[in-house]
């Protein structure tokens, strides 16, 4: 149900970054690692200079 939720926030806001992050972490829980790094890619475009999404990004390209 969060998923479908933030989806939708996301699809009205598509630079909404605290929905992409959000979204991306419900990806996370539930499995779907290819999901979760393709939407924080997304927050990454939109805050390129923030070293805490690097470092989510590496944790998730890590369960790869």
């Amino acid at each position: 149900m969060t998923i479908i939720i933030l989806e939708r926030v996301v699809r009205l806001s598509p630079s909404h970054s605290n929905a992409l992050y959000s979204l991306a972490m419900a990806h996370d829980t539930q499995g779907e690692n290819k999901k979760a790094i393709d939407t924080l890619q997304k927050v990454l475009d939109l805050n390129p200079n923030n070293a805490d999404l690097k470092q989510k990004m590496e944790e998730f390209k890590g369960k790869q």
